[in-house]
């Protein structure tokens, strides 16, 4: 096996979820960040200064009903995407 080529799946877990000196962080639009026990959606928009009146969010590439961000909590390791909607013409 070549290292930096191929990685064994179990440690792109690891790389995906944790920080440098072990500290768990999930992955915000591809950028890493903490994380801590019965964190919300809405935690996290509001850590990452997500002011945006339209969003689509989703957790591991599942959406999340926009009533749900308050009661739906990330797993740690999780990869959260955020989408701003626009309109216009």
């Amino acid at each position: 096996m070549v290292w930096g080529l191929t990685t064994p799946r179990s440690w792109r877990w690891f790389d995906r979820c944790c920080h440098d000196d072990g500290a768990v962080m999930i992955t915000v639009n591809g950028t890493p960040h903490s994380w801590r026990e019965g964190m919300t959606v809405r935690d996290a928009l509001v850590e990452k200064k997500y002011g945006f009146p339209l969003v689509i969010v989703k957790i591991d590439g599942k959406l999340i009903p926009r009533g749900a961000y308050d009661e739906t909590g990330l797993p740690d390791g999780c990869v959260l995407e955020v989408i701003h909607l626009m309109s216009g013409g």
